[in-house]
């Protein structure tokens, strides 16, 4: 696996952004009531899952239809898919009744969720371990037609407790799906994502496919990469293959997964901090370090435990390297071969980040450190085991890695029909698509567009529930989660140009816009579109006019 770090395009950063300036200009708001609201699943008392929790409170229940902006569906109570469709903003119509659901039941563990793949194909995973692939007609041209369902696709033991994250249709006869899954073992849930693929065979729709990931947390992102057999996943803790649901899952481990140490490197040497297994002495200690490998372990009983083994990133000088034991505290220190190169990992195929000091993660992320007052509680980084992942599903393996230590997730977006991600980088956030990897050493994830200091603001809001921007990159929204939105443009070209009266420099300001909403329900789903913002309550509908910023 190549380990790639994610390099911004330096064209679309802004280096004489100044900040937001506050509009006072309202920005109207229309609203329409609900004769069936959306189906909320709220967490039961008795729900253990911390996962399933985090989820269900930050589920968006306002789905977006990448091809049509201007409309979004929600499930309603009592099973029936709804479509909000706006063309005069002035006159907000009811959702109409679309399709309903075959398989509906009040109870349970997880909301229905609907994906679509392409522009005239809807899947639909409900609770009872099907996927129904529903035809749409061409959504881009019409609206308010009745759906018609194509197959169900029944997943088998394997497929209750789904939803559906993400899915594209690749070719005619082939759908890729993300689904998210979860497995109550005793105490303990465990977090699975499965990515299968859906052909069309004699006109009927049936799974040909099917490769299981495991995790501890819900991934950040899934997308797929455009006419390519891959799958891109973002997730907050070390994501691992899973042969087959058949096998104890519990008991799978990584060949790494016990190697507990950290590490950090400097111009000149490698230091390993390692855990040791009580309190033990040098003379328990066997260390085999030799010019492109390490193997450390314990010696009790003439037998060796190993605690650590594998081949080194670069040659390192085995005739300096020191070990010393402190407490239960192994530490190793190697000596560059090559000094003043940064090694990507340590280890070939194992997971363990390099820790970092803060100044020298903040000199990395492009801050001037001059004391440590100048930070705030928003400049935190995000925890370092958060990584993004390629998988090819042609040889069934892992081809690039890049660390999100320094890159704290955003929220996930549509850009050109494609599913993207923005990540902070520094204070601004940045949008980042999927490419296909034809190379190996080559990053297959590309910046497209930047949100000036989008990334400082939002950090410095505790009570954000949902964040995306439209589908041009023209505004981001931030939604609480109740009544207040905030509305943040891109920098646009003023008519005269503002200078900064201490240093000169010509600044760029943008607008930003701030609307309440006329309710005090929660807000449980969230849309932007091009030129208008969806939100949506259990009792009403309400779509904000954008406006053209001002210079």
């Amino acid at each position: 696996m190549t380990c790639v770090n994610l390099k911004p395009n330096w064209k679309l950063l802004d280096s004489n952004f100044e900040s937001y300036k506050l509009s006072l200009e309202q920005l109207a708001v229309y609203s329409v009531k609900l004769d069936n609201g959306p189906d909320v699943l709220a967490p039961q008392a008795d729900d253990f899952s911390f996962q399933r929790i985090k989820l269900l409170s930050f589920y968006n229940y306002l789905i977006t239809d990448p091809w049509s902006s201007r409309t979004s569906y929600y499930v309603d109570q009592t099973g029936k898919v709804k479509q909000c469709c706006v063309s005069v903003e002035t006159s907000i119509p009811k959702p109409t009744s679309v399709y309903q659901l075959q398989h509906y039941s009040q109870e349970k563990y997880l909301p229905i969720s609907i994906s679509f793949p392409s522009s005239n194909l809807c899947l639909l995973a409900d609770d009872t371990g099907h996927i129904s692939v529903v035809s749409t007609g061409d959504r881009q041209t019409s609206q308010n037609e009745k759906w018609e369902r194509v197959s169900d696709c029944n997943l088998g033991g394997s497929g209750f407790n789904t939803i559906i994250l993400h899915s594209r249709q690749r070719n005619e006869t082939l759908i890729d799906v993300a689904l998210l899954k979860f497995q109550d073992k005793e105490s303990e849930t465990q977090v699975f994502l499965e990515w299968i693929k859906i052909a069309n065979k004699n006109s009927k729709w049936s799974i040909e496919e099917q490769n299981l990931f495991k995790t501890s947390h819900v991934p950040y992102f899934v997308g797929f990469s455009k006419e390519s057999n891959t799958i891109h996943i973002a997730s907050q803790a070390k994501v691992t293959v899973v042969s087959d649901w058949d096998e104890d899952i519990t008991d799978i481990k990584d060949k790494h997964e016990d190697m507990k140490y950290v590490w950090k490197q400097s111009d000149d040497d490698i230091t390993i901090s390692i855990t040791l297994p009580g309190k033990l002495s040098k003379e328990h200690i066997v260390c085999d370090i030799k010019a492109n490998s390490v193997k450390i372990g314990t010696k009790m009983d003439q037998e060796i435990h190993t605690l650590m083994q594998g081949e080194l990133c670069h040659n390192v000088d085995p005739e300096l390297n020191t070990w010393t034991v402190t407490d239960d505290i192994l530490e190793v220190t190697l000596q560059k071969s090559d000094q003043e190169q940064r090694w990507e990992y340590l280890i070939s195929g194992d997971a363990n980040r390099e820790i970092h000091d803060d100044i020298t993660m903040q000199d990395a992320r492009g801050f001037q450190p001059a004391g440590l007052d100048r930070y705030e509680d928003c400049d935190d980084l995000p925890d370092a085991s958060s990584v993004l992942y390629c998988f090819d599903g042609d040889h069934k393996k892992f081809t690039h890695e890049a660390s999100l230590a320094s890159n704290q997730w955003l929220f996930n977006c549509y850009h050109e029909q494609e599913s993207c991600f923005v990540l902070r980088h520094d204070v601004d956030a940045l949008m980042w698509t999927c490419d296909n990897p034809h190379d190996d050493l080559k990053c297959p994830w590309s910046h497209v567009s930047t949100f000036n200091a989008l990334g400082y603001v939002k950090a410095s809001k505790q009570d954000v529930k949902y964040s995306n921007c439209s589908s041009n990159a023209s505004f981001a929204a931030l939604c609480e989660s109740a009544r207040r939105v905030f509305v943040y443009h891109t920098s646009t070209a003023a008519s005269a140009p503002l200078r900064n009266r201490v240093t000169g420099k010509q600044a760029h300001l943008s607008k930003q816009q701030v609307v309440t909403l006329p309710s005090n329900d929660p807000i449980c789903g969230f849309h932007t579109a091009d030129d208008m913002i969806f939100a949506l309550t259990k009792n009403e509908l309400f779509v904000i006019k954008m406006s053209t910023p001002q210079s």
